[in-house]
């Protein structure tokens, strides 16, 4: 069966969900604003929100030369208690500690590459929404699929049922050929209410995770690349790159920023009045090496266990990938197979009901004919569903958001 066959198939039947009651259908979404929805519901949101607010302020205060707060200094002498002189000198100062170049440089890097992260890290946390707004999508449309099979089987075999009943009121069959698809009828029944319980269980995590639903929406075509690189592995390199800003700003830092005064001194002067004065002076601390070596090493551990990661990543994403690509093969294949064995069990059965109608086969036969014919349509509706489902994981494994 081709591609365009099954998606058909599956917006018209598989993904149509029950309506309310007495209204209309449900308005289609699409798997872009289902997966929106769960991210709004997700608890992620909160905390990538908080960390948004930690991140802005990082930036705001990287373009900033001051290093502290200022101080404001206030300073009197005389000699009141000594010389009766009446000498009495103020000073007003004002110091702040600022930063080097290089200090600030290094700061505003880091907090650009910690903005860079967190924006990685918001599109892998959206990826793997999206895989499991995926994976609970499918698990809905495997388990309708199965319902609906599961109700065309009951209404051909209470069809059946209802023939039966006329040929033995007639005297052509016999009462126990009655009470066999009688039995029948009761064990398709049973299997429609199961399927329907299953398919709402399915349906309740759905919501559970994206909230409201309308008729739900279609695996876009695999991609034969994605347009970006992976959110997993752009996470982990941003992970890499803010632990290596990390340790140059620690390497800056080794140093305390200097401080810079300025003050305002007013002396008495028998002679001329009040002389003022205004100095300004620098202190730069001498830093070691060692002042910093703890964070330094702090700093290059995160650099080892963030590169680590990475490679792990492309690792584990390559090989998902692989196995994704492998999978939609196999499942083309099996539909394609699937096929063409529903087509010969239709005309197996075809020639046993004939029989059955000229009474040259027995009941017994017809069933069981129905039923292989059954299991293989079941198993094509499966194997569509399972290439819907390869779809969606190779778009997965390719790191492709809806």
């Amino acid at each position: 069966m081709h591609v365009t066959r099954l998606r058909a198939l599956l917006i018209s039947a598989v993904f149509i969900m029950p309506l309310a009651a007495g209204g209309a259908p449900a308005a289609p979404v699409t798997l872009h604003a289902l997966v929106e929805q769960a991210w709004l519901r997700s608890p992620s949101l909160r905390g990538t929100a908080a960390r948004q607010g930690e991140v802005d302020a990082a930036r705001a205060l990287s373009g900033s030369w001051v290093a502290g707060q200022p101080v404001l200094g206030l300073s009197q002498r005389s000699d009141r208690w000594s010389g009766q002189s009446g000498v009495r000198e103020s000073e007003v100062s004002m110091s702040a500690p600022f930063w080097t170049p290089r200090q600030r440089n290094a700061r505003r890097d880091l907090a650009e590459h910690s903005a860079t992260e967190l924006q990685a890290q918001v599109r892998k946390v959206r990826l793997d929404i999206a895989g499991e707004v995926r994976a609970r999508l499918w698990d809905v449309a495997t388990a309708q699929a199965l319902r609906e099979e599961k109700e065309d089987h009951l209404h051909h075999i209470e069809e059946l049922a209802d023939e039966v009943r006329r040929r033995v009121a007639a005297g052509e069959l016999a009462r126990v050929d009655a009470l066999l698809a009688d039995q029948e009828v009761q064990a398709a029944r049973i299997a429609v209410e199961q399927t329907r319980a299953e398919a709402n269980a399915r349906l309740s995590k759905l919501r559970i995770l994206a909230g409201p639903l309308g008729a739900l929406p279609l695996e876009p075509e695999p991609l034969a690349a994605a347009d970006t690189e992976n959110p997993r592995l752009q996470a982990a390199r941003a992970t890499q790159i803010r632990a290596e800003a990390a340790l140059r700003l620690a390497q800056a830092s080794r140093s305390a920023p200097p401080t810079l005064a300025l003050s305002l001194r007013q002396e008495p002067d028998p002679l001329s009045g009040p002389e003022r004065s205004v100095s300004l002076s620098l202190q730069v601390p001498i830093g070691s090496a060692g002042r910093n070596r703890p964070v330094e090493a702090q700093a290059q551990t995160q650099i080892a266990v963030a590169a680590a990661e990475a490679q792990q990543t492309e690792e584990i994403t390559q090989a998902e990938l692989d196995s994704a690509r492998v999978q939609l093969e196999h499942a083309r294949a099996a539909l394609s197979a699937s096929g063409a064995r529903v087509s010969s069990m239709r005309e197996h059965e075809q020639l046993i009901e004939k029989a059955f109608r000229l009474g040259e086969r027995g009941l017994a036969d017809l069933l069981r004919s129905r039923a292989l014919a059954h299991e293989a349509q079941v198993a094509r509706r499966q194997q569509e569903v399972a290439l819907g489902r390869a779809h969606a994981q190779f778009n997965q494994a390719s790191g492709v958001l809806p």
